[in-house]
């Protein structure tokens, strides 16, 4: 526990310092062309359209490992916010149809527990994608009580005994992230077809601390 939690603040501090420092290299940058640019006239004309494009490029690629390192999202308006996003990303990136539906919409969460459900649910949807042959997905959280219930379903081909057994399909992962705030998580192939996770854990979630410290 204490060694994920470790690493999501090591994700955290490194894609700070991506941001940080190569956003401001590449903006110096574009700053410079466009200089460059003003007083190279019409035949570097071209030269200097790729070198933006060029640029263009490397500022997307950074934002893709930035999200995928830590969505700043997350950390600066929270778990809804946070799970939107992926939501949208996941569903840009793969054309799978994903819905998502929280109650209440407000949930919050602390930043070590916001960030183990955030990663519960970017995993379930890795899964999806990967192994589930599926169009749709849906991604539901709500209170039941004195719990926080999580669950995730896709329209795919489900899970079989086997699966569930050797514990593949990323469920080592989810399993993990699940004890940590003290949960449980289950997986069962629907009536309709498909598969749903389904996770509970107490609320207010808490999370183990970390003392990540870099050099």
């Amino acid at each position: 526990r204490h060694l994920e939690t470790t690493r999501e603040d090591e994700r955290k501090w490194i894609a700070r310092e991506i941001h940080d420092e190569l956003g401001q290299e590449l903006t110096a940058l574009r700053y410079g062309v466009a200089v460059a640019r003003h007083q190279g006239g019409e035949t570097m004309e071209p030269a200097f359209t790729e070198l933006e494009s060029l640029l263009d490029r490397t500022r997307a690629t950074m934002r893709r490992i930035l999200g995928a390192l830590r969505p700043r999202v997350l950390d600066e308006l929270g778990l809804v916010p946070g799970l939107e996003w992926l939501v949208q990303d996941v569903s840009r990136r793969t054309g799978l149809t994903i819905t998502l539906d929280v109650d209440p919409p407000a949930l919050s969460l602390g930043g070590d527990a916001a960030t183990t459900v955030f990663r519960i649910v970017q995993e379930a949807l890795t899964n999806v994608v990967r192994h589930a042959n599926a169009s749709r997905a849906e991604v539901l959280i709500h209170l039941a009580g004195s719990r926080l219930v999580l669950e995730v379903q896709d329209d795919g081909v489900g899970i079989s005994d086997l699966a569930q057994r050797s514990a593949g399909f990323g469920m080592v992962g989810i399993r993990e992230r699940v004890d940590t705030v003290g949960g449980d998580a289950s997986w069962s192939t629907v009536v309709t077809g498909g598969t749903l996770l389904r996770v509970t854990a107490p609320y207010p979630v808490v999370a183990v601390e970390s003392k990540f410290e870099p050099e």
